[in-house]
């Protein structure tokens, strides 16, 4: 039977108790394009709702099969849980991308509010780029290296420089990317407020980059090598469950973050009250609620 149909059946079946044990992956329209290759994931999966079951598409299990990547979320390891906890349990790697000036520990309470079976990763951007003088350019290509390293595909939360980063793997690796989450996100860069900002940082002492772990020379030439960054044409391409987020004070990244989940296809967008720039530090609860949310949920 056409997988199509195996995938349109189990999404009709409606089992009489417990957790349907159908879990299917279905990867198709491998398209060949500059010695890259492009994935969709439709994913099946059943959980307990009050006395029903129901459909649930962005549980992701694997279908093996010789012509499919296993696509699945994390290790794909199904175990059962009570019902408070959605009935199933499955692990799941989630690699969360820090912005420029934050630090892997931004997003410790964040991913204190995540289910355990979620395993996070917080790799620091400053310490994977070890060439000086730092470019976007060394940065994006010291995270490819490292999430190159996943044997499954990932699922993805950037936030500011992190988004960028987020959005440029997943367009340029798309079949080792399962979800998309970018918060604060920009797609093309704003040169006019790049510029003001370098403006900034030559004014400011030498101690006010130490936090960071960046000397000021290694931010200016970050900043200025982002200035000709523009996704716009490939947005249309990202196939996998896309995810946009920005504050509701956060005014200069609003209008892209619009754009950006118009432009995705099925793409959804949320923005949180209360919460700047900084997300996961203004609302680290809220912003592990939608997490959870469209990973587990949606």
């Amino acid at each position: 039977m056409p997988l199509d149909n195996i995938i349109k059946r189990a999404a009709a079946y409606k089992p009489k108790s417990g957790l349907l044990n159908l879990k299917i992956t279905y990867t198709y329209s491998l398209l060949i394009h500059c010695l890259q290759i492009r994935t969709t994931n439709y994913c099946i999966g059943f959980m307990p709702n009050n006395s029903h079951d129901t459909f649930c598409p962005n549980y992701h299990y694997s279908y093996s099969g010789s012509n499919f990547f296993d696509c699945n979320i994390g290790s794909g390891k199904l175990t059962s849980s009570s019902k408070k906890d959605g009935g199933i349990k499955f692990k799941m790697d989630c690699v969360f991308i820090h912005g420029l000036g934050q630090s892997p520990s931004n997003w410790n309470k964040t991913v204190s509010f995540l289910p355990q079976h979620i395993k996070s990763y917080c790799p620091d951007l400053m310490g994977l780029c070890k060439d000086n003088p730092i470019t976007y350019e060394k940065i994006y290509h010291a995270f490819e290296e490292y999430a190159g390293k996943f044997e499954k595909p990932i699922n993805i939360c950037g936030l500011s420089l992190g988004a960028v980063l987020a959005l440029d793997y997943a367009i340029n690796k798309p079949y080792k990317v399962c979800s998309l989450v970018l918060i604060a996100p920009q797609y093309k860069m704003p040169r006019l407020l790049l510029s003001i900002q370098n403006i900034v940082f030559c004014v400011l002492p030498q101690k006010s980059f130490q936090e960071i772990g960046l000397q000021k020379k290694d931010m200016i030439s970050l900043t200025n090598s982002m200035k000709t960054l523009n996704f716009t044409p490939m947005l249309k391409n990202i196939a996998c469950p896309s995810f946009i987020i920005c504050g509701q004070k956060d005014n200069p990244n609003k209008k892209a973050a619009k754009a950006m989940a118009e432009n995705i296809s099925g793409a959804q967008l949320s923005f949180i009250e209360k919460a700047g720039h900084e997300v996961n530090v203004d609302t680290p609860l809220k912003l592990a609620e939608l997490l959870k949310w469209f990973w587990l949920y949606e």
